[in-house]
């Protein structure tokens, strides 16, 4: 049985525990913030959480708890959440939030006759009731601890419906290996549901479980409990059960989902988030910046983190394909671009993608397979509220001509070095055609071409890429407005890799901030 939520204020607290001590007596479970350690900064999400996944509310109304802030927001929440709401009248006065649910009048220090419990127990009985079902397999419940009330109700729920549950903190028995057991269940699993709350689309371990989960084209079912928290599925093509509002309905909406036969993978690419999380945790910044020895009021530097999350930048490259057909299905810097610049309605829905539909634009005229080191400009979309003004698209990747195997191949060392050159010389072509009087295009951002989904190897093709850029600063084009130009530190282990090479370049000083826009 799910729990009963009892609100109150704390002057009223010899009251609340005798009657916390009847309902236990009668087989409810009690909830009220005494569960709540002293100074836990997660008390709202805390009290959010347990109001939602409760059956019902006993709100302990006296003069104090009238004049309790903390209360009213109780009871606001049960009203949102649609919990069943039992006020007990201590005072003279009911609620004016509570004028249209019928009250109780006790005198202080009594408790309710039996027919309140009783009415107690029909509410919490007649919740939704969801038949047994048919369900073969494992389904691993991916969450973080911040949400384990959530978790335990719902995997108790889901249990007595007949579905194998696998919950971390119940399941791994005190002093078991903990990581093993983790790996084992997910890896025994048919099924994921991936808890999406504001603290596990933060946790790099659940970021890692959905993320391989994903790669293994295995069904992974999102649950939403935080509406901000929307945004990390929302263009999945996978049905999300949204618990953010109530717990019945969307209860019965995922065990359909969990029951159909239809197997529903998501697509990797589809959810940007993730590229946060594959980029080992960095922060998407400009880290620093090496000026040239020769002209000190240029530089090269070094970029970290996802290339859509990048602030204040003029102009974004993306590396395109020889069919100038930006990726929207795995992960790479055209998929986030595409995603990141892509228009939304007011609720975060996908509206077009508005990048890819300039591109398109842009192709139709021109011959198909487009020549590598060829260069379109596009808007950013809705990268502009970012700051950033363009998008240049270049062709750095070869297809191969079977498309559904989408087999890729980086282009030559030689056509990779033109690919920078062709991008700068079009910067400034864009500087010279419509900012020369105005302000200027600056600041340029590569990702390492050719080293994604191109397959070449990191290291010398960022030495190729970064030696191109220092050439076209220091010699290509002695007028050029062009001041820094970053290449992207997608992992840890590239932003080291890239302060290597950078260490090795004689023509560059020592490197300093990024100074800010």
């Amino acid at each position: 049985m799910a729990h009963i939520f009892i609100s109150y204020n704390h002057a009223d607290t010899p009251y609340v525990e005798t009657l916390k001590t009847a309902l236990k007596a009668r087989d409810f479970n009690v909830w009220f913030d005494k569960h709540i350690e002293p100074g836990d900064p997660r008390w709202f999400a805390s009290i959010q959480n347990a109001i939602r996944t409760s059956s019902a509310v006993i709100v302990v109304m006296t003069p104090e708890a009238e004049q309790s802030l903390w209360v009213e927001k109780e009871i606001l929440m049960a009203h949102k959440y649609e919990r069943p709401i039992f006020p007990l009248q201590l005072g003279q006065e009911v609620f004016d939030l509570l004028i249209n649910v019928q009250a109780i009048q006790v005198k202080p220090g009594e408790l309710p006759d039996e027919r309140f419990f009783e009415r107690l127990r029909k509410a919490v009985e007649s919740t939704e009731v969801i038949p047994t079902v048919k369900h073969k397999g494992l389904v691993y419940i991916s969450h973080n601890t911040e949400d384990d009330l959530f978790v335990d109700r719902l995997a108790d729920e889901l249990q007595q419906r007949g579905i194998e549950i696998f919950v971390d903190h119940r399941d791994i028995p005190a002093g078991g290996n903990w990581s093993q057991a983790v790996r084992e269940a997910i890896a025994n699993s048919e099924q994921m549901i991936a808890v999406v709350s504001r603290a596990s689309v933060k946790s790099r371990k659940r970021l890692g479980e959905w993320q391989s989960y994903i790669e293994a084209g295995r069904e992974i079912v999102p649950v939403l409990l935080q509406d901000d928290a929307r945004t990390f599925f929302r263009d999945a093509e996978a049905q999300t059960v949204d618990f953010s509002e109530s717990f019945t309905h969307p209860l019965a909406q995922l065990i359909a989902v969990l029951t159909d036969r239809k197997k529903s993978a998501i697509s990797l690419g589809t959810i940007a988030t993730l590229f946060q999380e594959s980029a080992g945790g960095m922060v998407a910044t400009l880290d620093k910046r090496y000026p040239l020895l020769r002209r000190p009021d240029k530089s090269v530097g070094i970029a970290t983190g996802n290339i859509a999350e990048l602030l204040d930048v003029d102009v974004l490259v993306n590396s395109e394909n020889i069919h100038l057909m930006m990726d929207r299905t795995a992960r790479s810097v055209s998929a986030a671009l595409n995603y990141a610049g892509a228009r939304r309605n007011e609720k975060g829905d996908l509206v077009d993608f508005t990048v890819d539909d300039e591109l398109t634009t842009a192709r139709e005229c021109l011959e198909n397979p487009v020549d590598p080191a060829t260069v379109i400009v596009t808007s950013a979309g809705a990268l502009a509220n970012n700051h950033i003004r363009h998008i240049l698209h270049v062709v750095s990747v070869l297809t191969r001509d079977d498309m559904q195997d989408q087999e890729f191949e980086a282009t030559t060392h030689i056509q990779l070095g033109r690919c920078v050159t062709n991008v700068l010389e079009r910067v400034d072509m864009l500087n010279e055609a419509l900012y020369r009087y105005g302000r200027p295009l600056k600041r340029v951002v590569f990702p390492v071409l050719g080293a994604g989904k191109g397959q070449g190897h990191f290291n010398d093709v960022a030495e190729v890429l970064v030696e191109r850029a220092i050439e076209y600063l220091e010699y290509g084009s002695r007028h050029t407005l062009i001041e820094e130009v970053y290449f992207v530190a997608y992992m840890s282990r590239d932003k080291r890799d890239l302060e290597r090479i950078f260490g090795r370049i004689p023509d560059l000083i020592e490197p300093v901030a990024v100074d800010p826009e």
